[in-house]
C-alpha cells in the first residue's frame, strides 16, 4: 500500500513537471509568434502604402497586415501581462483609426 502511493505521488509530480515545462516552452513560443506576426504585419502595412497606384495590392497588403495584427493578438492574448494586452489594444485602436481615416481619404477625394 505504502509504496502503491509513492508511485502515484511520483507520477504525479513528474506529469506535474512535464506540464510546466511544456506551459513555459509554449508559453515561449506563443511569444515569438507574436514577435514575428507583428514585425511581418507591420512591413505589410508599410509595403502597402508604396502601393499607392494600384489601389487593389495597397488595400490587400494593408488589409493582410491588419488581419496579421490580429492574429498575433488572439494567439498571445492568454500569456500576456495586463500592461501588453494595454499596449495590443492601443496599436489596434490605431491601425484600425488609421486605416478608416485612410479609405475614408480616398473616397472623398474620388
Amino acid at each position: 500500500m505504502g509504496l502503491r502511493r509513492h508511485r502515484r505521488g511520483s507520477i504525479n509530480r513528474r506529469a506535474t513537471a512535464t506540464r510546466q515545462n511544456f506551459d513555459n516552452a509554449n508559453k515561449s513560443y506563443n511569444r515569438n509568434v507574436f514577435i514575428v506576426l507583428v514585425v511581418l504585419g507591420a512591413l505589410s502595412v508599410a509595403v502597402g502604402n508604396f502601393f499607392a497606384a494600384n489601389e487593389v495590392i495597397a488595400s490587400g497588403l494593408s488589409l493582410a497586415g491588419v488581419l496579421s495584427f490580429l492574429i498575433a493578438s488572439v494567439r498571445y492574448w492568454g500569456s500576456a501581462n495586463d500592461i501588453t494586452r494595454l499596449i495590443i489594444l492601443a496599436i489596434a485602436l490605431g491601425l484600425l483609426f488609421w486605416v478608416a481615416i485612410r479609405k475614408f481619404n480616398a473616397r472623398v477625394q474620388s
